[in-house]
């Protein structure tokens, strides 16, 4: 059995792949001005966080673990020597998820070979400044997180 005609030409299955195309390329071009357009003002961070101790009992030395502060990805690095620090995992260049190397015990951007060392400080690269770096309070059975602006809030609450 023969069909005698098309349902669509190709000539007209042609155009719409292309019109198709030109659709999904404007699209991307779009979207960041109507994100500007209609820009929502973001979720404030919380005051800390709280992360309890034996969640970290298999937290090996010279290693990292992601969390969320709020919505922002952070990062616990259990140090070579022992000690807990946790910073922000955004890279102040442009805005990339950093990851710890424990062969050479620092903490790296990929998207453009930022390096920052274990205090947080950028030392090699284009990250303009340190990474946000979070106070870690001991209480007990838990580590009690909080940003450093918060923290002197808290410190001076209690001074009187």
């Amino acid at each position: 059995m023969k069909i005698k005609e098309s349902v669509i030409s190709r000539r007209k299955f042609l155009l719409g792949l292309i019109l198709g195309g030109y659709g999904t390329l404007a699209s991307y071009g779009f979207y960041p001005v109507i994100k500007y357009l209609f820009f929502m003002a973001e979720v404030p961070l919380p005051k800390a966080v709280s992360m309890k101790k034996d969640d970290l009992k298999g937290f090996p030395i010279n290693s990292a673990r992601y969390f969320r502060y709020g919505w922002l990805p952070s990062i616990m690095i259990h140090t070579p020597f022992g000690e807990f620090k946790a910073y922000s995992a955004v890279c102040t260049h442009l805005d990339c998820i950093v990851s710890y190397r424990a062969g050479k015990k620092d903490i790296f951007c990929n998207c453009h070979d930022g390096i920052f060392d274990l205090n947080g400080k950028n030392i090699k690269g284009p990250p303009p400044r340190p990474l946000d770096k979070f106070h870690i309070l001991d209480k007990g059975d838990k580590f009690i997180i909080s940003r450093p602006i918060e923290h002197k809030k808290v410190e001076k609450s209690k001074r009187g």
